[in-house]
């Protein structure tokens, strides 16, 4: 059975029923497939930290800007160069994401988390470099984003989670690659329910028999909140270790200085 093609940017039906078909867009491809998403830094660093996606702020104009305007041409320009060797940390601490980050770092050269604040008035911004597995920035996971904004006609996919499998396909191996080239000591990634997402990005095929390690940290006794923090780790390859801890934030999450600090203490035993 042959399916009717495909408009340009449009979609069409096929004889199955209501399965909409578009066509990617190609200014797309090459954004999605280079260092959109990035969020710069020194590319020869030791030590990459890694999330998921750019966070939005839910429901203002700067959203609407974003997405209508911005989004639509940064794509349009198509492939995105390397990003300037510098990391903003006083800009990134005004979010929490940022704040964590911050904090982490303090733990991972032993110097106390709690004075943060201090500790980064004396960084670069070259310390690390920072990316994000996902280019285009979203509040959450779900799809109300995608529809709201009408993000079809900008990518070309029906939906965010189609989006996603093609980035796996094709964004990915442009990160793997980029791994293999940089050695960094260490890859810190953020979200234990990605996992499988951060080792194929990071290792692409060649990480698929890697032996993934599993720790925990437990919280302090004077926690309310009991749970066991788990995080997991590999090698990569003889230099780069990749570590995948939980997120700084929620019940489940690297929600305290002591949890972070403890994080800490754990990766600088993993790369020791």
């Amino acid at each position: 059975m042959q399916f009717p093609p495909p408009t340009d940017g449009g979609s069409s039906r096929s004889p199955l029923g209501d399965i909409r078909m578009t066509t990617i867009n190609k200014k797309f491809i090459e954004w999605a497939c280079s260092f959109s998403g990035c969020d710069g830094g020194n590319i020869h660093s030791n030590i990459w930290i890694v999330g998921i996606e750019w966070g939005v702020n839910k429901g203002n104009d700067e959203d609407k800007d974003y997405y209508l305007v911005e989004l639509p041409s940064e794509i349009e320009k198509g492939k995105i160069k390397l990003p300037p060797d510098l990391y903003n940390w006083k800009e990134s601490i005004t979010n929490k994401y940022g704040i964590g980050v911050a904090k982490l770092f303090c733990s991972l050269i032993n110097h106390d988390v709690d004075d943060y604040k201090k500790k980064i008035e004396l960084l670069k911004g070259s310390e690390i470099f920072k990316l994000n597995l996902y280019p285009i920035a979203f509040q959450n996971t779900d799809n109300q984003l995608w529809d709201q904004y009408n993000l079809k006609n900008i990518t070309g996919f029906y939906d965010k989670d189609l989006f996603r499998i093609w980035c796996l396909f094709n964004r990915f191996p442009f990160f793997s690659d980029l791994t293999r080239d940089y050695n960094p000591e260490l890859i810190i990634c953020t979200g234990i329910s990605y996992l499988s997402d951060f080792i194929l990005f990071f290792g692409g095929e060649k990480s698929l028999n890697k032996k993934i390690e599993c720790g925990e940290i437990k919280p302090n006794s004077s926690s309310n909140n009991k749970y066991i923090r788990q995080y997991y780790w590999a090698k990569l390859n003889n230099i780069t270790k990749i570590v995948i801890i939980p997120f700084f934030s929620g019940r489940y999450g690297l929600n305290s200085n002591y949890l972070i600090e403890e994080m800490g203490k754990q990766i600088r035993r993993i790369i020791s």
